[in-house]
C-alpha cells in the first residue's frame, strides 16, 4: 500500500501539467495586415464624392472605410463597412480637405488602417432669381412667392426675408426652388442659397431683391341711390382680403369730425342706416374702408351722398305741370306720412341755384302763394317757374 501513493501522486501531476502545457501552447491567429490603397491619389481634389479603392487582404471577412476632416479621425464625418476592396461615400463630402483610412475585418474587428487623403471642391452654385422681379409690387392680400432654379448637387435651399412683419429674419431651410409667405403693407429684401444634401455645406447668396405689398384696392360700392331713400341701405361688394368695414355717415355739409358723424364697424357687405340723431330724416354723406384680419386699413372709398325720407316723395297735385297760374297760385301735393314738415322750393333756375330759388317751410301738404298768406314768391308774369317739395 505504501508504495502506490508515490505513483498515483506523480501520475497525477503529469496529468495536471499537460493539461496545463497543452493549454499554453496553442497557436494565435496572426494579426492582418493593412489594405494596401490604390485610390483617390494622395492629396487630389474632386468635384464629386471619388472611389475609394485598395487592395485585397487574405483572411479578410470585409472592410471599414472613415472619412474625416482632421488626420487624427476624431471629427468623422462618414463611415461605411463592405465586402468588395472600393466604396463610393453615399452622402456629399464636405468640401476642403479630408482624410480617409480603411481596415481590414475579421468579423466585426478591426485590424490595421491605411491612411490616405483628397479634397473635395466646393461645387454649390448661386441661385438664379425667377421671380418676383427687383422692386415688384404685389396687390395684398395676394400671397408674395418667391422662386428660383435649381442648383445642382444641392438637397435644399435657404432663404432670408428680412422687413417681413409676419415672418422670421433668419434663414429659412426648404426642399423646394419656392417660398410663399404673407407681405403686408411693407416693403421686404430677400436672398437664397443652396445646401448640400448632408445639410453642412452651403453655397454662395444670390443677389438681394426687394418686394414691396400694398393694399390699393377699395370696396365696390352697390348702394344706396343719391337721391330720396325710404331705408338707406349702404351695400358694397365683399374686397379681397377685408375681414370687417369702417363705415362712417354724417349729416350734409360734410363735417367728419362733426359729433354727429356716426361711426361703426361692420362685417358687411350692407348696413341699414338710420340716425337716431335725426329721427326726421334729411341728406347725408358717408364713406367706407375695408380692413384685414391683419389690422391694414384701405384708403376711403369716394364720398357718396343719399337723402333719407320718411316716405317716398311727395306726389304734386297742382297746379299741373305746365300750367298757367295767376300771381298767387296754391301749391298742392300728397301728404306724407310721419312727416313734420316740408320745404318747396320755386325757381327759374332747372338746377334749383340758391340764387334763384325762394325756400318755403310749412307744416301742411299745401302752399297759398299770396301776400295775405304771409308767403310771397315775387312771381313774375310771363315767367316759368319750376317747384318741388321735400317731406322732412
Amino acid at each position: 500500500m505504501a508504495r502506490r501513493r508515490p505513483i498515483v501522486m506523480v501520475v497525477g501531476i503529469l496529468l495536471v501539467l499537460g493539461v496545463a502545457t497543452g493549454a499554453g501552447v496553442l497557436p494565435a491567429r496572426a494579426a492582418l495586415t493593412a489594405p494596401v490603397l490604390i485610390g483617390p491619389a494622395q492629396g487630389s481634389s474632386h468635384d464629386v464624392n471619388p472611389e475609394l479603392r485598395w487592395g485585397a487582404v487574405a483572411g479578410a471577412t470585409g472592410y471599414r472605410v472613415q472619412v474625416a476632416r482632421d488626420a487624427a479621425f476624431t471629427d468623422r464625418i462618414y463611415q461605411a463597412d463592405t465586402v468588395v476592396t472600393s466604396h463610393v461615400p453615399s452622402t456629399d463630402l464636405d468640401p476642403g480637405a479630408l482624410h480617409w483610412r480603411v481596415t481590414a475585418l475579421v468579423g466585426d474587428v478591426g485590424q490595421a488602417w491605411s491612411t490616405g487623403s483628397f479634397s473635395m471642391n466646393a461645387t454649390l452654385g448661386t441661385p438664379i432669381q425667377l421671380g418676383p422681379a427687383h422692386e415688384a409690387e404685389i396687390a395684398y392680400p395676394a400671397s408674395t412667392v418667391l422662386t428660383w432654379g435649381p442648383v445642382p448637387g444641392a438637397g435644399a435651399y435657404e432663404v432670408q426675408v428680412t422687413g417681413a412683419s409676419t415672418i422670421t429674419d433668419q434663414p429659412i431651410r426648404i426642399p423646394t426652388t419656392a417660398f410663399a409667405f404673407q407681405l403686408l403693407d411693407e416693403t421686404a429684401e430677400w436672398r437664397v442659397r443652396a445646401v448640400s444634401p448632408n445639410g453642412r455645406t452651403v453655397g454662395p447668396w444670390s443677389a438681394t431683391r426687394t418686394v414691396s405689398a400694398s393694399w390699393t384696392a377699395l370696396p365696390e360700392i352697390e348702394g344706396p341711390p343719391s337721391g330720396p331713400n325710404l331705408e338707406p341701405i349702404i351695400a358694397w361688394n365683399p374686397l379681397p382680403g377685408a375681414q370687417t368695414y369702417e363705415l362712417e355717415v354724417t349729416p350734409t355739409p360734410v363735417d367728419w369730425a362733426s359729433p354727429r358723424t356716426i361711426r361703426m364697424t361692420t362685417p358687411g357687405p350692407a348696413h341699414r342706416f338710420t340716425d337716431p340723431n335725426e329721427p326726421g330724416g334729411g341728406e347725408y354723406a358717408w364713406r367706407l374702408r375695408g380692413v384685414s384680419a391683419d389690422g391694414l386699413r384701405t384708403d376711403w372709398t369716394e364720398v357718396r351722398t343719399f337723402a333719407r325720407e320718411l316716405e317716398l316723395p311727395a306726389e304734386l297735385l297742382a297746379p299741373a305741370d305746365g300750367a298757367h297760374v295767376d300771381a298767387a297760385p296754391t301749391l298742392r301735393w300728397t301728404p306724407v306720412r310721419r312727416a313734420s314738415h316740408y320745404l318747396v322750393d320755386v325757381s327759374t333756375d332747372p338746377t334749383f341755384s340758391a340764387g334763384e330759388t325762394v325756400t318755403i317751410r310749412t307744416t301742411e301738404p299745401e302752399l297759398v302763394a299770396s301776400v295775405s298768406s304771409g308767403v310771397d314768391l315775387a312771381l313774375r308774369a310771363g315767367t316759368e317757374y319750376l317747384w318741388r317739395v321735400r317731406s322732412i
